[in-house]
């Protein structure tokens, strides 16, 4: 069987998304697929042993699109963006999985984002209502998919580890100095909020939370912002995050559909504090896995950050099913059986 994958910007490392399909295409490659990619930008780390076609523009694509014969080939559709729609135009079937933020993001993002969400949010109704079947990534974005094709089903994203072991324990977490790990590009919607959280911290506790950011700088006016704070590293982009050299996880996105980072932390055995955003809540269970607060109500974080640094938190910590359920192995033998079924 052949998958072609069609997507804006390809490579290990880019966003959640990108680092997804590449890890899906590790797997795939191992079950006899035939993989073929089709993208506008190379973007990080490409899988070995693939076709890899990129193209200077949209039209150069579409042109290649029509020169194929779905059925002759035997090839099926990959799609992990808003560019899905256009396998309709080599009559081919493909699955969509839905990585996006819309429409949360629309609101969450000032201006740009609204402008961004009338652009895309329709583009991205048309790939999810043409495809044979639309995957998520967390149940909660199926009230948006569901809206535009009634076949939309949940398959979790893996982890992308080396190695992940079950951690199970009733434990004080209380820290003299509070090692706080962060995750993904700086921008507005993922750390929009953190300079309100570090600027209400007690001055006299600040030392005590320290915060290392790993990540590439997008919005470069917050990212000096941020430097500006003597408890933050800016760690840059790294191929594995070190999270059992942290403490805890912190998140201060404004909208997430289901962060890899936050299931990545969980896996590694540190418990996750931020924002109860999107399809966060599935899995951290405040209490037991961390604790999310109502978005906006930002201080109720500060006062969790400044409880860790002082008297702690008891958890009851238990990772077991996150494991269980988040494997890429499995994710991508969903796929496959997927692409059998809607190839027909």
């Amino acid at each position: 069987m052949k998958v072609l994958v069609v997507t804006k910007n390809y490579g290990d490392g880019f966003t959640g998304a990108t680092s997804a399909t590449y890890a899906l295409i590790e797997q795939w490659k191992n079950m006899n697929i035939e993989i073929i990619v089709y993208t506008l930008n190379i973007v990080g780390k490409t899988n070995d042993e693939i076709k890899i076609y990129k193209f200077n523009h949209l039209k150069e694509l579409i042109t290649s699109l029509k020169t194929i014969v779905p059925k002759k080939e035997k090839i099926m559709g990959y799609s992990d963006d808003h560019l899905g729609f256009l396998f309709r135009i080599a009559s081919m079937k493909y699955i969509h999985t839905y990585h996006g933020n819309w429409p949360d993001a629309m609101f969450n993002a000032g201006f740009g984002g609204l402008i961004r969400g009338i652009w895309f949010i329709p583009l991205y109704g048309l790939t999810i209502a043409l495809s044979q079947k639309t995957i998520n990534v967390s149940k909660y974005m199926l009230r948006f998919t569901k809206k535009f094709n009634h076949n939309c089903i949940v398959i979790r994203n893996g982890i992308g580890l080396g190695k992940s072991n079950v951690v199970k324990r009733r434990y004080l977490l209380q820290k003299s100095t509070l090692k706080v790990v962060m995750v993904g590009g700086i921008d507005q919607r993922k750390y929009g909020y953190l300079p309100k959280v570090l600027h209400a911290i007690n001055p006299s506790l600040s030392p005590k939370i320290q915060i290392y950011i790993y990540g590439s700088i997008h919005d470069q006016e917050l990212g000096n912002v941020l430097k500006t704070y003597t408890n933050i590293k800016i760690m840059g982009f790294v191929d594995e995050v070190p999270y059992k050299d942290y403490d805890i996880l912190l998140t201060t996105s404004k909208s997430e559909n289901l962060s890899v980072a936050v299931v990545e932390a969980l896996a590694s055995g540190i418990p996750v504090f931020g924002f109860e955003v999107g399809g966060l809540p599935e899995i951290v269970i405040n209490g037991e896995l961390g604790e999310l607060v109502p978005l906006k109500s930002y201080l109720n974080l500060v006062k969790t950050l400044e409880t860790l640094a002082t008297t702690g938190k008891i958890l009851n910590f238990d990772n077991s099913k996150i494991i269980s359920d988040f494997s890429w192995k499995k994710a991508a033998e969903s796929y496959s059986t997927y692409f059998m079924e809607e190839r027909c």
